[in-house]
């Protein structure tokens, strides 16, 4: 049987992430479900979209991979984030983020590798070049972890492929499939079902170089996360302190996947933040 229990809050976890900054079209967006009164924030017609690789380690409450994408909006006249995809390998990060704080997680395999420069040793965490990342979907697995208010819902047999290669070094040849060491070929949908259950497979390729030095000491940041919850909006309280370094990226997605908007784009700015400690705490109603 799948163990679901997870910890109260706060969370308090360890690790390190490869996040990507995007600036899309509107009209490339999908229509995600966002916060009461919430709208995308952007300018001239386009909004800001963030990709995030999450490597959860040991040290923290639980250990776990996620892979993230967020949407800055507008709500109450202020910048947040609403967290509108998420995958995770573990049952029990699963069902906490849906619970404690509204994330739409769905479970899908997920593999990260660290990369390391031949002259880096192996006891530092820090002193890697990079990450390889690799998710795939577990059909169903995602309905049985569902808590008992969401409705049974049948998934896809497709499966989900995604490679990413943060700070490799010998990856000239194009992007492939992990699965099958063939370039990354854009999914068919399946004619015979439709809506939100039957989306195409998220499909998304990357290679990031090893990018600049790391920015001295350990820099903090507080996120402002906005979700919308069963009762309202809900915020999240998050907190983020590592070691930050920028980096450079080539990312390519399948266009008529879920994450279609960014097929053929380039982000717009990509950080490694490395030995991060990340607190998020008990959700709070807000204001509708």
């Amino acid at each position: 049987m799948t163990d679901t229990r997870y910890p109260p809050p706060p969370w308090e976890l360890v690790g390190d992430l490869r996040a990507s900054v995007w600036v899309v079209p509107r009209g490339a967006l999908p229509a995600w479900r966002l916060p009461e009164r919430a709208r995308a924030a952007g300018f001239g017609g386009r909004c800001v979209v963030c990709t995030l690789w999450v490597d959860y380690q040991e040290g923290g409450v639980l250990r776990y991979r996620e892979f993230l994408v967020g949407l800055l909006v507008w709500w109450r006249g202020r910048p947040t984030w609403t967290i509108v995809v998420a995958r995770v390998d573990d049952p029990a990060a699963l069902a906490g983020g849906r619970q404690l704080w509204s994330i739409p997680k769905e479970l899908a395999e997920i593999t990260i590798t660290p990369i390391r420069p031949p002259s880096a040793g192996s006891s530092s965490r820090t002193s890697r070049a990079g990450l390889r990342a690799q998710l795939r979907t577990v059909p169903d697995a995602t309905d049985r972890a569902h808590d008992a208010r969401d409705a049974p819902r049948p998934r896809p047999a497709d499966r989900v492929d995604a490679q990413v290669a943060h700070g490799a070094t010998a990856h000239d040849a194009p992007l492939a499939d992990p699965a099958h060491d063939t370039p990354l070929a854009t999914p068919a949908p399946d004619a015979s079902r439709t809506g939100p259950a039957y989306d195409v497979p998220l499909a998304i390729a990357a290679r990031y170089g090893r990018g600049l030095p790391p920015l001295p000491g350990r820099w903090p940041l507080r996120l402002r996360v906005t979700q919308p919850g069963h009762g309202g909006p809900l915020r999240v309280p998050a907190t983020l302190r590592g070691r930050v370094r920028l980096c450079r990226g080539r990312v390519r997605a399948a266009g008529n996947g879920p994450l279609g908007f960014l097929h053929g784009r380039r982000p717009l700015v990509s950080v490694a933040v490395d030995d991060f400690r990340f607190v998020v705490r008990a959700a709070e109603p807000g204001r509708r």
